[in-house]
């Protein structure tokens, strides 16, 4: 049976990728909702961790997830960002 995740919860899995300590153990995502009819979609990151005082213990990392698929170029991206900002830029001005 696939996967199929519900809102508000979330299921850890082992990061098998792992090459660097500075890497979570485990990842997950999660969509949250928010209360108002909208939801967020998070990258979850945990990892586990040792200290002498509190013994085991987990790490967490919590972050909105981002779009990987993005379909814009840098060029396009970056004349979507001048225009959020409203500062108009022409092509012609840029000298490369």
């Amino acid at each position: 049976m696939p996967y199929e995740p519900r809102i508000n919860s979330a299921m850890l899995f082992s990061n098998r990728k792992k090459t660097d300590d500075r890497q979570p153990d485990f990842k997950a995502e999660a969509t949250v909702d928010l209360g108002n009819g909208q939801t967020i979609t998070l990258d979850l990151a945990m990892w586990r961790k040792q200290s002498d005082r509190a013994g085991e213990y987990f790490s967490l990392s919590l972050k909105p997830k981002q779009d990987r698929q993005s379909t814009t170029t840098g060029k396009e991206h970056f004349h979507q960002r001048v225009q959020q900002m409203g500062t108009p830029v022409d092509d012609e001005d840029i000298h490369y």
